[in-house]
């Protein structure tokens, strides 16, 4: 689903109107509906005693990180068509997606390997 979120909005400058290019991000909307299911899974990987605290810090690096996009979108669409910025984000998102699954699971290896030392 990560990647149903980002490939409509790879059809952003290709679309003829408003219409279209709403159509295709609420397309892209139910995709990211993935954070559903991402949040959970986040929840039930963290020891119970650390939920709230990792989920905050989590959410606080998720909000942030959008936000750094946001004004990166913003300053590009100056120099180039806002629609052009839309799928040229979309495209680097979708290109870090598979280092983001190999940095994921990495840490999941260290995080199984390592000896919970914090409670001896």
């Amino acid at each position: 689903l990560a990647v149903a979120s980002g490939v409509p909005l790879l059809l952003t400058p290709l679309l003829p109107g408003v219409a279209s290019i709403a159509v295709v991000w609420a397309l892209a909307g139910v995709g990211s509906s993935m954070q559903i299911v991402a949040n959970a899974a986040f929840v039930l990987a963290t020891p119970p005693d650390m939920r709230g605290r990792a989920f905050g810090i989590a959410s606080t690096l998720l909000l942030g990180i959008q936000g750094v996009f946001m004004l990166l979108a913003g300053a590009l669409a100056e120099t180039f068509d806002p629609e052009l910025v839309v799928a040229m984000l979309a495209a680097a998102a979708l290109l870090a997606l598979p280092g983001v699954s190999l940095l994921s699971r990495t840490r999941q290896e260290i995080t199984q390997e390592t000896a919970d030392v914090s409670r001896a």
